[in-house]
């Protein structure tokens, strides 16, 4: 049974290896990317930095059935889209709670 242990971790190690070279070499462009959609650097860091997290934990970088660059950069477009969305509708329910509190002030 060590030996299943051993080979386990270096199974591990590898794919973590694999990871981490994956991460370098894509994370820049897509951090650059990802700046071009939500126009805030830190927001953009944060957002590819959750995508790369996503990924690993959800092992889907390594059943990919496209190449592993469209997949990063589907992930970071549509994480993105989501995100101006969500922002969006902060935006609006802040308007609707500002038009709802003039509409009950009395006219002068």
């Amino acid at each position: 049974m060590e030996v299943k242990s051993n080979n386990n971790t270096v199974k591990s190690e590898r794919l973590l290896a694999t990871y981490e070279d994956l991460f370098h070499e894509h994370y820049s462009a897509l951090v650059r990317y990802a700046i071009t959609l939500l126009k805030n650097s830190d927001e953009a860091e944060d957002m590819v930095q959750q995508v790369f997290v996503n990924l690993w934990e959800k092992n889907q970088w390594q059943n990919a059935h496209t190449s592993i660059r469209s997949l990063l950069h589907t992930t970071v477009y549509n994480s993105c889209l989501n995100k101006i969305k969500q922002e969006q509708v902060k935006q609006n329910m802040w308007f609707i709670k500002q038009l709802k509190w003039l509409m009950k002030r009395p006219l002068q």
